[in-house]
Formats: C-alpha cells, structure tokens, sequence
C-alpha cells in the first residue's frame, strides 16, 4: 500500500515544483503564449490526470485481487465442508458398526 501512496505523492510534489518553478520564471511574452501560470496550470491538469489513471489501475488491480481472494475463501469454505460431513459420515458409520458389534444392547442402557 506504500507504494500508490509514494507515487501519488511524487506527482503531487512534481506539480507543485512546476507551479513554484514557474511562479519565479521572467520572460517577455508576446502576444497569443501562455504565461506561466497557464503553462504550469496545463502542467498540473496533466499531472493530476495521470494520477488520476494510475489510481483507476491501481485500483482495478486491487478490485481482481479480492475477486480472487474471495473465490479462495470460497473454494476453501467448500472444502472445509464437505471434510466436515465426511467425518460427520464416517462417526456415523462407526457408531452403527460399533451397535451392530454389541448385540442385545439397546441404545437406553
């Protein structure tokens, strides 16, 4: 989880370099050229737009992961089941041999 954390950060941090950076520029425009509050403004929309991706795969990612966990737990349910009434099955067939085994003996006694 550090990781998304540690990349959205490095390109808000990225963004906010630019702005700075472009706060302190001097330059004569001429007419029809952004200035620099445009140019990192433009900057800053593309970098939250990346980041914008990288969270939609990260969290399509995440999404697959627990689909496939689930589906473990699932199948891991089942079997913990059916185990289960197998044991169930086979103390059962065990307590019939073990009254056939003992003639005479009703279960009351």
């Amino acid at each position: 989880m550090d990781r998304p954390k540690a990349a959205i950060a490095r390109i808000v941090l990225a963004g906010l370099l630019v702005v700075a950076g472009a706060g302190c520029e001097r330059e004569d425009r001429t007419a029809g050229e952004p200035g620099p509050a445009e140019r990192a403004g433009e900057r800053l929309d593309h970098a939250f737009s990346r980041a914008g991706e990288e969270l939609n795969k990260m969290a399509e990612r995440t999404g697959k992961h627990m689909e496939d966990f689930g589906r473990r737990l699932q199948n891991e349910a089942q079997q913990a089941r059916r185990e289960k009434e197998a044991r169930r099955a086979e103390e059962a067939r065990q307590a019939q041999a073990a009254s056939e085994a003992q003639p005479g003996q009703t279960s009351g006694e």
